[in-house]
């Protein structure tokens, strides 16, 4: 696969974050791996129940408050999700079956790391409810392109936040937020830990962006069907 054909692939991905950053993740940090898991010959279905394990330590990781530790796996997870489908289309192993997998295990992914954030924010109940409305978003998000997808209507590029979004959104909020957090405890004292302020921003702006996009692709849906 060529520089220029990688570029193409990442443009598809998502509609928002082709920023210098993000091309730079994809082509400098993914894209090598990807060619490792090409050459070893790693089938892309196990890319997806790696990412589901990763997923998995993340939700663990949030729910015990070990926010810098998650920020990676979460940045870990949205690059193994990328990359179980660069390689399936680069060893040309794309099915429907391998397609079916993808997206469940990429719910169940989604519902964990939210499931991790609601336990380590259950006492806070604006925040948690920043933290369930993201989640429904995101939920929304997935399940209207789906059930569009039976009536022919295409819905890839339709809403703010995509997928690639949600993760690079929430894995630097939770390290910027760690370090902000870190940064402020000399001011808090040894028994109070400072909130992180970055994260609840992040959490806010995806759920405010997240139940906008699946808004966005309702109505798309419908002015479709009319």
């Amino acid at each position: 696969m060529t520089e220029s054909e990688s570029q193409k692939k990442i443009d598809r991905d998502s509609t928002v974050l082709r920023s210098e950053l993000r091309n730079w993740w994809v082509l400098n940090v993914i894209k090598p791996i990807e060619d490792f898991l090409i050459r070893k010959n790693i089938h892309p279905n196990q890319i997806t129940l790696l990412a589901l394990g990763t997923s998995v330590l993340g939700a663990f990781l949030l729910a015990n408050g070990r926010l810098l530790f998650a920020g990676w796996i979460i940045l870990l997870t949205g690059s193994l999700d990328i990359l179980d489908g660069r390689v399936a289309r680069a060893t040309n192993q794309s099915s429907k079956k391998g397609e079916f997998l993808d997206s469940v295990m990429d719910r169940v992914q989604d519902l964990m790391l939210f499931a991790g954030l609601a336990f380590y924010y259950r006492f806070h109940p604006w925040i948690l409810g920043s933290v369930l409305l993201a989640l429904v978003g995101s939920v929304m998000v997935s399940y209207v392109r789906a059930k569009a997808a039976l009536y022919d209507i295409d819905l890839s590029k339709v809403g703010t936040l995509q997928r690639p979004e949600r993760f690079f959104l929430l894995g630097f909020g939770c390290l910027l937020g760690a370090m902000f957090q870190i940064a402020l405890w000399p001011f808090y004292g040894r028994d109070h830990q400072p909130p992180a302020h970055l994260l609840i921003g992040a959490l806010i702006i995806l759920a405010v962006t997240s139940a906008w996009s699946a808004w966005e692709r309702i109505m798309f849906s419908l002015r479709s069907l009319d």
